[in-house]
């Protein structure tokens, strides 16, 4: 047993060692493989992210840019966002979008300006952003961020909004190992991309182990993914955005085959002890030499030395040592693939830079000729071609001329040949409808159709290798072709054809560019040349219209004199006819006034007093209505006091609709027409009931036959449109009382004069002449307006628009009863402020004559004397217009001195004094000249009636 145990130790601790050195081999072999394909997704990446930033730079030299023509940069967003399937965005170099490829054109775009925004705008170079969600598109995006350059400045920004799904689809398109895991990770340490489950992880933080581990350009460590599974993880870095590509292989496959090898092992040792008692003797030695030569196998495979398998004659270490030869066949192969790849992706990356650098500056190149050589020369440097030429067609002068350059060889060794003609080989590239490429020209079917050559004319260099690549622009114009060649069979592959159809797209950009440059410069020269003649017939043409100019300056300023002339005349007629008619009316007041006086003194004289009554009322008459007439002309000119209070229309017709029915008479019929909800209106009770009634009568006047008389009210709202016709109206809300007559009507002249004062169409006697004219000035003092509809034979409508008033409804104060003449008290003095002597003498007279004690003054400095002089004064009664002090200034000195002093003002004009926009100040008493004694009693009454009372 002893001898067993001595062998089968060693047995087992040898198996044990080469056990855990092909562990180890095989998470070296793990870990660089996931490192292998690590690198391949990162070519990949940068393949993919390469071909879109050639494409994003393209938009930038669009010229619509330069135009800010956002629709056409919108059209043509919108053909790239086509054909790559990405998001195009426009931007000024302060983040307002202009063009957004997501929403439709002309729509109300934000301003943002993401950290790759800042970034190119500080380098003036692409940039690949790293993972945000963007504004309009609401989720995770990547975006690639170029600026518009001009004259090396920065104008702008043009956005590629990339889908983390795109980058995903490029993960999951490279081969990964059953149960393998690959993640695109940026600098801020997001998922921006992942092989399985990207939905659930894009934008989740990384594993904090990867965050740790993966900060050089690549490795590999053991550590965990983002869901928690352990991994042997390896990383590289996109050479475009800078991002870490992390693969993870879980440890479960590796440990899974060493955990069957470790069961077998174990099952070998089992039977080594069972078998090692009968042939311990004889194998041990063999078993230790066989054994040795496996460690020795392994240490081979631990160094990277190929191995070949030992024979033995024991058959668990030949297995063994199958098993090592292999895993090193394997890793050799592994070994030389990586190498393979590396250098292939070293040469794609060289061929992106090139591309990238190539498309920068033939994006900046305006210049034909230049352009067309670097397109050339770009070309031949991608595809390794021996030469290539770039054949291309320039209208000029009603014909098309095919142009070359030729890179790669001599120009002399073309020159000597004519250019390309439409043959089978040549006419699919010239006539823009495919892409030629062939390992063997010489071998194409199309191959030596056409004369005079049948093939390759003598003395052209050799060509096998063929490719052919049509340039054609946007609008489908052929512009030439790029073709290329090289002396050995299988130089080009779909890689070349797909690196030159993209250099194509971007020379036809800049050809077109390159044409609209040209044509802006001609346009410009000749604009310029437009523009020194355009000068020259402007100059001409500016004095000719200074000469017309001034002659009419001259006629209108004769116009406007004649104009000036024709309004002072009829300004003059105007109050001519005023003034004869107030003065027509006064005349016959004054002389049934003055005829009556005199009649009274010749009957006094004589001692006859019967008929002096009778004279006396005569003379009452003709001075009430000397005042109506007053009263009117006041309310014409809007110089009349108001009081005004909200005021209920339906309410106040309802009541007046009786009155109406009395004054009217039984042959004219009444109807009212009241609109539920109607609103108040602010306005004089009293003096709205005199508009009504005046209209009342004219109606009637109208209907001398009878007929209908109907007042309706209703709510108005009075547009822009009216107020645009009616320029005296603001718009506004207004509440319309109309009144309706079904008499004669009013032809349009009638209508026209209708307000003017004393125009009437009523026999002589029969009217005044101010009925509507004082309902007119009336309705303006209130701030509203009044309209005449009529139609001869129909009947009127005069419609009366009243403010809208948005305050509560006051009870309507009950009429006062009849004052009738009361004896005053002598105990109550009454100072007497008036200027006209005649008027202070009737006024001191008729307050006597109340029974009051009068103190008179004939102005303010003699009544501030009295009330100086500590005389007691109950009420001062004083005149509004006066010389040197008004009647309002003086009641503010007169309650200064003392401040329970009543105040009663009287006069004929108020000129704002107590009266403001027509309206009475509150808290004040007015009676207005002239007056009765019963008016007088009454005011006295009301102003004295709390200290009569106590």
């Amino acid at each position: 047993m002893a001898l067993v145990g001595s062998l089968l130790v060693p047995v087992i601790l040898v198996s044990a060692f080469l056990l855990s050195r092909f562990a180890d081999g095989e998470r070296s072999r793990q870990q660089a493989d996931a490192l292998e394909i690590a690198h391949t997704i990162a070519a990949e990446i940068d393949r993919e992210l390469s071909g879109l930033q050639g494409a994003l730079q393209v938009v930038t030299t669009y010229i619509s840019l330069d135009a800010r023509d956002w629709p056409t940069v919108y059209r043509q967003a919108s053909e790239v966002k086509g054909f790559l399937g990405v998001e195009i965005i426009v931007k000024d170099a302060a983040g307002q979008q202009f063009v957004n490829t997501r929403l439709p054109v002309g729509s109300n775009l934000p301003a943002s300006l993401p950290p790759g925004d800042l970034r190119a705008l500080r380098e003036k170079k692409p940039v690949v952003s790293d993972l945000f969600t963007g504004t309009t598109a609401g989720g995770y995006i990547v975006s690639l961020n170029a600026p518009i350059l001009r004259n090396g400045e920065v104008t702008g920004l043009v956005n590629m909004a990339v889908e983390p799904a795109r980058l995903s689809a490029v993960l999951q398109g490279v081969s990964l190992p059953s149960g393998w895991v690959a993640a695109l990770v940026d600098h801020n340490g997001k998922i921006v991309a992942r092989s399985h489950q990207a939905e659930t992880f894009v934008g989740q933080s990384a594993s904090r182990d990867l965050l740790e581990n993966a900060t050089r350009l690549e490795g590999a460590w053991t550590g965990t993914t983002v869901d928690g599974t352990p991994v042997l993880s390896a990383y590289a870095r996109s050479s475009l955005s800078g991002w870490r590509i992390a693969v993870g292989a879980p440890i479960s496959s590796v440990e899974a085959p060493l955990r069957r090898t470790l069961l077998w092992l174990m099952l070998l040792g089992a039977a080594g002890l069972a078998a090692s008692t009968l042939v311990a003797g004889i194998c041990g030695r063999q078993i230790a030499r066989s054994l040795r030569q496996v460690a020795d196998l392994a240490s081979s495979i631990a160094s990277g030395s190929p191995i070949a398998p030992i024979h033995t004659r024991i058959k668990g270490v030949n297995a063994i040592s199958e098993a090592l030869a292999s895993a090193s066949r394997e890793l050799q192969d592994r070994a030389r693939k990586q190498t393979a790849a590396e250098e292939d992706l070293r040469a794609e990356t060289n061929r992106l830079d090139t591309l990238n650098r190539i498309g920068q500056a033939i994006a900046s190149e305006l210049d034909l000729e230049k352009l067309v050589q670097k397109v050339t020369d770009a070309g031949v440097e991608l595809s390794g071609a021996a030469f290539g030429a770039f054949f291309y067609n320039v209208p000029r002068e009603g014909e098309t001329l095919t142009l070359y350059t030729i890179s790669g060889v001599p120009r002399e060794e073309f020159s000597k040949f004519p250019m390309p003609r439409g043959t089978q080989v040549f006419a699919p590239t010239l006539g823009g409808k495919e892409v030629v490429r062939s390992d063997d020209i010489t071998q194409d079917p199309r191959y030596g159709k056409n004369t005079p050559y049948k093939g390759m004319p003598e003395g052209h260099l050799p060509v096998r290798s063929y490719l052919a690549v049509p340039v054609v622009s946007r609008a489908g114009e052929v512009l030439g072709a790029l073709f290329f060649g090289h002396g050995d069979a299988g130089r080009f592959t779909q890689r070349h054809e797909d690196l030159l159809v993209g250099i194509a797209a971007q020379a036809a950009v800049a050809v077109d560019n390159s044409r609209l440059y040209e044509q802006a410069r001609l346009a410009e020269r000749e604009a310029r040349s437009f523009s020194q003649e355009l000068e020259v017939q402007v100059a001409e043409r500016t004095h000719s219209l200074q000469l017309a100019h001034t002659r009419l300056v001259e006629e209108v300023a004769q116009r406007e004199r004649a104009e000036e002339q024709l309004r002072q005349a009829q300004k003059m007629e105007a109050v001519g006819q005023l003034t004869g008619g107030i003065a027509h009316d006064f005349n016959n007041l004054l002389a049934v006034i003055i005829g009556s006086l005199q009649l009274i003194e010749r009957r006094l004289d004589k001692g006859e007093t019967g008929a002096v009554y009778r004279y006396l009322a005569n003379a009452n008459a003709g001075a009430d209505r000397a005042v109506a007439l007053t009263h009117r002309l006041l309310a014409f000119s809007r110089k009349q006091t108001l009081a005004p209070e909200p005021v209920d229309l339906n309410k106040l017709i309802n009541g007046t609709s009786e009155l109406l029915r009395r004054t009217l008479g039984e042959h004219i019929q009444i109807e009212t027409v009241l609109a539920g909800g109607l609103w108040l209106s602010h306005i004089d009770r009293h003096q709205l009931e005199n508009a009504l009634i005046n209209l009342a009568v004219n109606a009637r006047d109208a209907m001398p036959e009878g007929g209908k008389l109907t007042l309706e009210t209703a709510n108005c709202h009075l547009d822009e449109r009216y107020g645009a016709a009616n320029p005296d109206v603001p718009p506004g809300q207004y509440v319309m009382v109309a009144l309706t007559d079904t008499g004669a009507g009013m032809d349009d002249e009638v209508i026209k004069r209708a307000f003017e004062p004393f125009y009437t169409t009523k026999e002589v006697g029969q009217g005044t002449g101010l009925g509507l004219s004082q309902v007119y000035g009336f309705v303006k003092q209130s701030h509203g307006h009044v309209k005449i509809y009529s139609e001869l034979g129909h009947g009127t409508t005069v419609k009366i628009y009243l403010p809208r008033f948005r305050g509560a409804a006051e009870e309507a104060e009950q009429s006062p009863a009849p004052v009738h003449v009361q004896q005053g008290s002598r105990e109550l003095r009454v100072l007497l402020v008036e200027d006209d002597p005649s008027v202070r003498q009737m006024s001191a007279e008729s307050v006597r004559e109340l029974g009051y004690n009068v103190i008179e003054a004939d102005g303010a400095a003699a009544a501030l004397r009295i009330l100086d002089s500590g005389a007691a004064i109950d009420l001062l009664f004083t005149d509004v217009v006066m010389p040197e002090m008004n009647g309002r200034r003086l009641a503010d000195e007169a309650l200064r001195r003392k401040p329970n002093l009543k105040i009663l003002f009287t006069t004929g004009f108020t000129r704002n004094a107590i009266v403001h926009n027509g309206l009475l100040d509150a808290n004040v008493h007015l009676l207005a000249k002239p007056y009765t004694l019963s008016q007088l009693a009454r005011k006295f009454e009301e102003v004295l009636a709390p200290d009569r009372g106590s």
